[in-house]
């Protein structure tokens, strides 16, 4: 394929949504006996997103669709390799294919709206920052050009002010005096969560929170399935599921709970002792670690999903009602703030 020029502003990456569906197609195209390097070309005469376009060049230019792949481990994990080459060590290349495409599609975790968990939250997220951004702005202004305005009047009028009012008068004080560090601390936390030495503690803090406990239960227990059901030993298996995830508790966790297998000891036992999952999953992990029954993990996915989308559901009302309240709250204790000493003016002169 031709070289593409470089554009002059960097563009989106490939989606997770898009990559399922490339992968989706492919595996169509290879089922219908369509050789590797054709059915990739057909699916890049397709697309008219140049990232794709770029995406799909990449896996034509490879030796093999699998070798392309090893350059996008971002898509393709250590364990999505492991399981292709399985497929084609046992002579299932098109079932390891089919199984793959259809844990890319659980994995988006896709309701029966076509949108996946991690799309509501970012589209439900955007109301919440967007008013809490709008507040920030109307109290900056309100403490840089309104109450000074306030603050001078009251004070040529020589009297005492109710400590509400000299409260938010000092606060706009120190705003206009020290903003700059504000800015600071910005800029400098920002760029602290993206350094890579901060993935262990971000990861660490995110499971504090049930909701990411979940999403990532659910991402583990899908990957452990699949490479299961295509007889690869539970050690690797549970390695590999390692890879899936990019949380470092979350490795580290099934990392050990690997070599507990190893030692002849309980992987459910070591799961349990690191804290990285809810304990609802623990019972039928237990149950399927003495019988080796792969529909008990197929049911506890189910129950995860289950679950995912009513906690997704509450958090986004919950925080909805939060945010008009904080907003309702910061805006109102500034604005009563500024015309308290009117009121009491209006009551003492009456």
């Amino acid at each position: 394929m031709k070289q593409r020029p470089k554009d002059l502003f960097p563009r989106r990456p490939l989606t997770e949504e898009a990559f399922a569906e490339i992968f989706e197609e492919y595996y169509f195209l290879r089922d219908a006996e369509i050789p590797e390097k054709e059915a990739l070309i057909i699916i890049a005469k397709e697309q008219t997103k140049p990232v794709a376009q770029d995406f799909l060049a990449s896996l034509i230019e490879a030796p093999s669709f699998m070798v392309g792949l090893r350059a996008f481990p971002q898509f393709a994990p250590d364990y999505m390799i492991a399981l292709l080459e399985q497929g084609q060590k046992n002579n299932e290349e098109i079932a390891a294919l089919k199984s793959l495409s259809e844990h890319l599609r659980e994995l988006l975790l896709l309701d029966r709206h076509g949108q996946s968990y991690k799309q509501q939250l970012k589209i439900n997220s955007i109301y919440p920052l967007g008013t809490l951004v709008f507040c920030f702005f109307v109290i900056v202004i309100l403490s840089v050009f309104v109450v000074p305005v306030f603050d001078h009047v009251y004070q040529s009028f020589g009297a005492e002010l109710p400590s509400l009012t000299l409260l938010v008068i000092t606060v706009s004080s120190v705003f206009q005096q020290w903003w700059w560090i504000g800015v600071l601390i910005t800029l400098l936390a920002f760029m602290g969560l993206k350094h890579p030495k901060s993935k262990p503690l971000c990861s660490k803090v995110s499971l504090f929170f049930p909701l990411v406990k979940s999403i990532e239960a659910a991402q583990t227990l899908q990957t452990l399935q699949i490479l299961l059901s295509h007889n690869i030993a539970l050690a690797q298996a549970l390695r590999l599921s390692a890879t899936a995830s990019q949380n470092t508790v979350v490795m580290d966790s099934l990392m050990q709970s690997a070599t507990a297998v190893e030692q002849k000891k309980s992987f459910v036992d070591c799961l349990k002792q690191q804290h990285v999952f809810p304990n609802r999953i623990f019972p039928a992990l237990s149950v399927f670690e003495k019988t080796q029954r792969l529909h008990l993990l197929q049911k506890s996915v189910a129950k995860n999903n289950a679950l995912l989308e009513r906690m997704l559901v509450q958090l986004t009302q919950v925080t909805h009602q939060w945010t008009l309240l904080v907003v309702g709250l910061l805006v109102g204790i500034v604005v009563v703030a500024m015309y308290l000493p009117i009121f009491q003016m209006g009551v003492a002169v009456g």
